[in-house]
């Protein structure tokens, strides 16, 4: 997933990924229990993957910074990137989530905890708070997995556009607004696959809000946060597009079958337009809440030197 380069060229991201290859190396063989779920960290992670570790410690580095604890998060980051690896192949190719993997994530919320208080001093106010609110957190954070692990299709249409709707692209979204994708090109259009609602509302809007919500709590010990949901959501509409882009797979389309090149170049456009929109959307909102910093700012950079080439290559194979 994303670039076969990884993150040479990106300081920040390098030196975090590092630091997550060898912890995860350091844990195998520790515990036989967990070992399947830790040779997965090992060997299968892609790049977005480790994004979205990043992204967690990066955010938890900032929250314990304004604090004045420090703490690693690697138990939770691993719990995260795992369960993030498990809902891409519920996403493409309709695999359930393992209970391992859940209750992965929730012993690495525990064992972080458990770290934090081999570190700080009983008597740190946000020590306290945080094992006193863990509980709590398990609360908020819980219906949100069980949505995403249980999750089915609630709908089975699909946008099959007539010739006059394709030469009259400007009126599809308003005719049908929630239904963002095409059949028969290169299998999308189920639903519970491939529909926009389904994959950015139902299930990668809710994990991303897991993760910032684990990652203000292990450094304030709060455990809701209005402002992040809405984050979530900018940062999920950037993940569907690299999901969407590097599922689709354009070699296969008829290049003598103008219907289906037309639908491919309407839903290319869409995914476009939708990630510039997402894009200037986080920036704003990271400028505004005060979050952005050097490293997110890598993590942009990043996502979007990667989505930009994959659609500039795309471009080229539709013209």
């Amino acid at each position: 997933m994303l670039d076969i380069n990884g993150f040479t060229k990106y300081n920040k991201l390098n030196l975090y990924k590092n630091g997550l290859k060898k912890f995860i190396d350091m844990q195998i063989d520790t515990d036989t229990k967990w070992n399947k779920v830790k040779l997965n960290l090992s060997l299968k992670l892609n790049n977005l993957d480790y994004v979205i570790g990043i992204l967690f410690l990066t955010e938890m580095n900032r929250n314990c910074k304004n604090n004045n604890i420090s703490i690693h998060g690697y138990y939770v980051t691993c719990g995260l990137m795992n369960f993030f690896s498990n809902i891409q192949k519920k996403l493409l190719y309709g695999k359930k989530i393992s209970s391992e993997s859940i209750i992965f994530l929730f012993n690495g919320i525990a064992n972080n905890v458990d770290y934090l208080n081999s570190r700080i001093d009983a008597n740190n106010p946000i020590r306290k708070k945080i094992n006193e609110n863990l509980s709590n957190l398990f609360i908020e954070i819980t219906p949100l997995i069980n949505d995403i692990v249980y999750f089915k299709k609630t709908h089975n249409d699909e946008l099959n556009l007539t010739n006059y709707e394709l030469n009259n692209k400007e009126t599809i979204w308003e005719i049908k607004p929630e239904i963002h994708t095409f059949n028969n090109i290169n299998n999308i259009g189920s639903c519970n696959k491939n529909c926009h609602g389904c994959w950015v509302d139902e299930i990668l809007t809710k994990f991303n809000y897991v993760l910032l919500i684990i990652a203000k709590f292990m450094g304030t010990g709060n455990v809701k946060d209005p402002n992040l949901y809405k984050l979530s959501e900018y940062y999920s509409n950037i993940f569907y597009v690299i999901l969407k882009l590097d599922t689709i797979d354009f070699l296969q389309i008829n290049e003598h079958d103008d219907l289906q090149i037309k639908k491919t170049q309407i839903f290319y456009q869409y995914l476009f337009t939708n990630y510039q929109d997402y894009k200037s959307k986080l920036i704003y909102s990271n400028m505004e809440l005060n979050i952005n910093s050097d490293t997110v700012d890598e993590i942009i950079n990043y996502l979007d030197t990667n989505i930009m080439n994959k659609f500039l290559n795309k471009n080229i194979l539709l013209k």
